[in-house]
């Protein structure tokens, strides 16, 4: 196992994987987040995570979108 993926764990609340680097709170991203870090676009600029480098606000995915929605009403309810 690499000490990256050593870090990477699952929100017991939320369900969603996260790291101690990108959501060291351990709340969920908004739904409409970065692709890559979960920043919102009003607030991104220029940022740098391992997944993808040196990159700018990202549209997430479908998928990302819904898992986040859903994390944040179980984070909610907890």
């Amino acid at each position: 196992m690499s000490s990256r993926s050593a870090l990477v764990t699952r929100d017991p609340t939320t369900g969603l994987r996260r790291n101690p680097i990108r959501h060291p709170n351990g709340n969920p991203p908004a739904p409409y987040g970065c692709r890559w870090c979960g920043a919102e676009q009003r607030h991104h600029g220029k940022r740098w995570v391992a997944s993808a480098g040196q990159h700018a606000w990202t549209r997430p995915t479908n998928t990302q979108i819904l898992a986040r929605m859903k994390a944040r009403r179980a984070a909610k309810e907890a």
